[in-house]
């Protein structure tokens, strides 16, 4: 009895292509390459980050002629080809193509209003356990990190992300800079953060925007 083959059509293959161009563009101006602080409601933190290498894993493509690193150039610079992309891929197309959109939303997940996220911890799925995710119910898709810098590396639809260890809702984000927590992509009522958290791990434009003397 033969296995199952995910054999992807020349149309779907230039669907894919073209999401996975566009969902580096927001990659790369939101998240490439940075390190963010989610704030949750009992006042606990945790840090995510997103590397260059890792786009590919949000594609879950199998790709071809091209390292993991490099995929992300080319889809960046619009060079990614069909050929890119194998013939026979690990998941089926309907899977890959949830994925493909939600390439297309991923501001949403820090830059939009989180008040429509939440935070999780020990996501279980079929095949891993996730140390942390963020699930936003509204676009239904999860994104998923690993390791103990919790690495981005999934997408998932949100309705596929319920069995977990804790949701907490986000009340702050923000960007990560020489170990300070510096910009703020998201905060929910400022005075909660002043009141509740050592003001030295702030960096002097994050006091400022915070109003803190």
């Amino acid at each position: 009895m033969g296995t199952n083959r995910n054999i992807l059509r020349p149309g779907q293959k230039e669907r894919l292509r073209r999401g996975a161009i566009q969902g580096s563009c927001y990659y790369n101006h939101f998240l490439k390459d940075k390190t963010f602080v989610v704030v949750t409601e009992d006042y606990m933190y945790c840090s995510i980050t997103f590397k260059k290498q890792d786009f590919c894993h949000f594609t879950g493509l199998s790709i071809a002629r091209v390292s993991e690193s490099n995929f992300f150039d080319i889809c960046l610079n619009g060079t990614i080809t069909n050929s890119n992309i194998r013939d026979e891929q690990h998941y089926d197309y309907n899977t890959l193509r949830v994925k493909n959109n939600i390439l297309k939303k991923l501001n949403k997940f820090l830059h939009a209003d989180a008040s429509t996220n939440l935070f999780i911890s020990g996501l279980v799925t079929n095949t891993f356990t996730f140390s942390c995710a963020i699930r936003n119910d509204t676009e239904n898709m999860t994104i998923c990190f690993v390791g103990e810098n919790n690495r981005a590396r999934s997408l998932r639809k949100a309705r596929n992300s319920r069995n977990t260890q804790s949701e907490k809702q986000i009340i702050g984000i923000f960007e990560l800079y020489n170990n300070k927590w510096d910009k703020c992509i998201y905060i929910r009522n400022r005075q909660d953060i002043v009141d509740n958290f050592n003001h030295d791990i702030f960096s002097d434009e994050l006091k400022r925007y915070l109003h803190i003397d």
